[in-house]
């Protein structure tokens, strides 16, 4: 029998390898193997109880329906007081929708304004899902490697820009480096963004997660000129240790959103109902659990720092933010007689 001939788009496409590592972990440890699992950011923390009653109290008063595609609109609002007060973002109810987690607002935007052939920059290190979701947008994935540290400059993004340059995606605090750019940082890249009509995509899921007094700044909050040509991405999946729960934030111009609206309409419906609930719920409540939990992320940062330093050939640039780290690892390996790439 013949066999179905797969769309080119997807044949192309290569698996999530985030999740790849998690399955296979996930299979060791249910055959009894003892794992530390690295390989997925992931909190290990339970979701507050203040989020998962109300979700319970949600479900007894009938979140359990359709609601609209970009979610209902006392969300929205929520989401869009926390971006405010949270980060500057100037977020509306009218301008912010929630998706099926951060990932899926990143995929959303990137489709909702790249054409085929079109250009992201991505700067290095990044996560391994940016540029497989710039492929389904039939966009290409440009990535920007840093002449000095891990953060890059307008001078990086220059030397890779081109006429097909159309967007920047920057993350910050960053996946896998923790880097986090400061006020200065983040106005150069935005300065040149807007001297070079590229749009950004900010995603800042890892926002509040944040050490020894770092503060990141968001794009959109660095005046209306930034804000008009700025997607922001959040969610609560990191900070409130709500990974499974799928609900993120995708704030932007208004002209961005209704397009997205119809996609979202068209593929997922919307969010789940109940997890609607426990997400405004999560933004609306007590700050303590977070900052719990972010204080507890410092502590293991911390360790982990202490612990790779002892090693010979380790270099590290401390991250500010996020739970990664990043080491350097070519002189330690060199040493231990291995082929360094």
């Amino acid at each position: 029998m013949k066999k179905i001939a797969v769309s080119p788009r997807l044949m192309s496409l290569g698996e999530s390898l985030t999740v790849a590592v998690d399955v296979k972990v996930q299979a060791r440890i249910a055959r009894g193997e003892d794992i530390v699992n690295l390989g997925v950011g992931q909190p290990d923390f339970p979701t507050p109880a203040f989020i998962r009653e109300a979700a319970a109290q949600a479900v007894e008063a009938g979140a359990t329906r359709y609601t609209p595609p970009g979610g209902t609109a006392d969300v929205r609002e929520a989401a869009a007081q926390w971006m405010r007060e949270r980060s500057g973002v100037p977020a509306t109810a009218t301008n912010t929708i929630v998706t099926c987690g951060a990932k899926h607002a990143l995929f959303e935007a990137m489709a909702a304004v790249l054409s085929p052939g079109d250009e992201i920059l991505l700067p290095v290190p990044y996560w391994v899902t940016y540029p497989e979701q710039a492929k389904l947008a039939d966009a290409v994935a440009v990535p920007v490697r840093p002449a000095d540290g891990l953060k890059v400059t307008p001078d990086d993004l220059e030397r890779h820009r081109t006429d097909r340059t159309r967007m920047l995606l920057l993350n910050s605090p960053n996946n896998p480096s923790g880097q986090v750019y400061d006020e200065a940082e983040t106005r150069a890249l935005v300065e040149w963004c807007l001297a070079h009509d590229v749009l950004i995509l900010s995603d800042e899921i890892y926002g509040c997660l944040v050490y020894d007094g770092v503060k990141p700044v968001s794009p959109a909050s660095l005046g209306p000129e930034a804000a008009a040509r700025t997607l922001t991405v959040n969610g609560v999946s990191k900070a409130f240790a709500m990974t499974g729960w799928r609900i993120g934030f995708l704030s932007a111009p208004e002209e961005v959103i209704e397009p997205i609206l119809r996609l979202q309409g068209q593929t997922t419906g919307n969010p789940a109902a109940v997890s609607q609930a426990a997400a405004a719920a999560a933004v609306r409540g007590p700050a303590e659990a977070v900052e719990e939990m972010r204080r507890a992320y410092e502590r293991r940062r911390d360790l982990v720092l202490e612990e790779l330093s002892g090693i010979p050939g380790v270099d590290l640039v401390v991250p500010g933010g996020a739970f990664y780290v990043f080491p350097r690892v070519a002189e330690a390996a060199r040493a231990a007689g291995g082929s360094v790439n």
